[in-house]
């Protein structure tokens, strides 16, 4: 057996999910003791072979019984490379054709015009050079109509070398229903009359976001979303608070480098295996001796840096890193801390244009003002910081870590370094502390508008009294309430208690405390109406109190 560390278990080295099937689906019979199978696949036997009812219909519609790859079981009809499947007809009908991007002479060098008769009609397989004239044949993506002639067909493969003509160099040249259109490749839009990757003027990275191009078009993104917990909190902020490792260590197989994330699943089941449930993604920077990069919700502990390198669970040459990673002994690295400025920061850090530097500073990733720059304020978010900067002498690296130590930020003045807390900050017991009021002369401002200053959001603003209201004019009395609205009842309701109003506004009470204010509400307006009013009030009210003795007596 072998121990499971991030479900905290031992578990069985013989199981489907140490277990893997080359075909078919993995089935335990007994604890330790699998075997694959395909139960349940109409097409194929229990052993996942063909059935041979299957291979002898497809034989019949002209094409070969094949085995289905991808997530679903089952076999297929095969019609090959220049067939396609008529469902209609319910066989393989000849394509070759219907391929404008093909041509006659090609079709008769690669002994191909024996495929489809409806074209190239007079060519010669045994001699290719000498094609008949070109009006007595329709070329491959034409077919003859009624009246002789040789009309275009719908086709949603590639474009014509002549199509492409129309098209840019950088772009390419695609056709959708019977349509050409000219794009830029994904990921690209055009400027300056060139397709690019590369964004032009913008300010994503004023807040912590990178420039890309989507749809043909530039927008900020951030390069963490796509890489947070599923259940994390931050999943909808553009947040760095997660801890990022490499590791590198070379498979007991050859990965194929234009599907190497199919591999993360794999390596991500190893590494939380080897080292606890931390860990909760994995990217593969290299397929051929694998680099991975792991994106943990917290720091590693020390103990689990070096946990791959101590080969657990050898077998022969090789070390077996559970469920199912066979890796070489002594590949794997051990595991350390990515620097993300040399990496995924790399995007940000360009596009202040040699204005600020990427530096890691204990767990912080901050862009610090660069030589020749001085820093006038600082934003910090999650575990990445930025300087604002304005040209002029700058502090040194050592004088910015020192004020960072006080929680303030180094400004250069007076010939000298100065620590200072940054704008909207005030000087706390420990560091600098976000300020929660208005200054004076806010304060002052919003008096003079008859308003009073709220300090919110890191800014001020004038905002009328309480009880009052903003008429466009300047603060009015809100008009009271007399009673609560269907909605605060509804409310009140859901937790078994009444609503009733209290200095206008509505308030949820047990039903004994909400009798007792009616009372008390009906009592105070009773001050200001007719002796009939009060009465009815009165007895209204007492009403109320009698239903609710009744209430408690059929509930006890």
């Amino acid at each position: 057996m072998y121990y499971n560390a991030a479900e905290k278990k031992c578990e069985y080295k013989d199981s489907c999910k140490t277990k893997e099937c080359t075909y078919g689906r993995c089935v335990e019979s007994a604890p330790g003791k699998t075997r694959c199978g395909c139960e349940n696949v109409d097409t194929l036997t229990l052993s996942c072979k063909i059935q041979g009812w299957f291979i002898d219909d497809c034989r019949e519609m002209g094409g070969t019984a094949r085995l289905r790859r991808g997530a679903f079981l089952g076999a297929k009809c095969d019609c090959g490379e220049w067939g396609a499947m008529d469902k209609i007809k319910r066989k393989c009908v000849p394509t070759t054709c219907l391929r404008p991007d093909l041509t006659c002479k090609y079709l008769c060098e690669n002994n191909l015009l024996q495929k489809d008769s409806r074209c190239c009609e007079g060519w010669n397989s045994t001699n290719c050079s000498a094609a008949p004239p070109a009006d007595s044949y329709c070329s491959p993506g034409t077919l003859r109509g009624p009246d002789g002639k040789c009309k275009g067909i719908p086709y949603t493969g590639g474009c014509t070398d002549e199509q492409k003509q129309t098209c840019r160099p950088s772009e390419d040249c695609r056709v959708h229903k019977g349509n050409v259109t000219c794009e830029c490749p994904r990921g690209q839009h055009l400027v300056e009359d060139e397709c690019t990757s590369e964004c032009t003027e913008n300010k994503c990275h004023e807040d912590f976001t990178d420039c890309g191009v989507s749809t043909g078009r530039q927008r900020c993104y951030c390069p963490w979303t796509i890489r947070k917990p599923k259940s994390g909190a931050y999943i909808n902020q553009c947040e760095l608070n997660e801890y990022y490792y490499t590791v590198s260590f070379t498979p007991n197989f050859t990965l194929n480098s234009d599907h190497c994330n199919w591999y993360e699943a794999l390596v991500l089941d190893a590494i939380r295996t080897s080292i606890g449930s931390e860990v909760y993604k994995v990217e593969i920077l290299n397929c051929t001796d694998i680099k991975a990069r792991l994106i943990a919700s917290k720091p590693l502990s020390k103990q689990v840096l070096q946990k791959l390198q101590a080969c657990e669970h050898p077998v022969g040459d090789l070390c077996m890193l559970y469920p199912k990673l066979p890796i070489k002994k002594n590949s794997a690295t051990e595991i350390e801390e990515e620097n993300l400025c040399d990496s995924l920061l790399k995007r940000q850090e360009a596009a202040y244009k040699s204005q600020n530097k990427c530096v890691k500073v204990g767990n912080i990733f901050w862009f610090q003002c660069a030589d020749g720059y001085r820093a006038v304020n600082e934003t910090t978010r999650g575990r990445l910081r930025r300087s604002v900067c304005e040209a002029g002498v700058s502090c040194s690296e050592n004088e910015q870590l020192e004020c960072a130590n006080k929680g303030q930020i180094c400004v250069y003045e007076e010939n000298k370094a100065n620590c200072q807390c940054p704008p909207n900050t005030n000087v706390g017991e420990v560091g600098c502390v976000a300020r929660t009021t208005c200054d004076p002369k806010e304060i002052r401002a919003c008096q003079d508008q008859k308003r009073e200053c709220v300090f919110r959001d890191q800014k001020a603003e004038c905002k009328c009294p309480e009880g009052t209201v903003d008429d466009g004019h300047g603060c009015s009395r809100e008009p009271a309430k007399d009673s609560c609205s269907e909605e605060d009842n509804r409310k009140c309701g859901s937790k078994g208690q009444r609503c009733v109003m209290e200095k206008g506004q509505p308030v949820c009470k047990a039903i004994s405390d909400a009798t007792t204010a009616a009372t008390t509400t009906t009592k105070a307006k009773d001050k200001d109406q007719d002796p009939g009013k009060s009465s009815a009030a009165a007895v209204s009210a007492t009403g109320l109190l009698l239903l609710v003795a009744a209430a408690s007596i059929f509930a006890a």
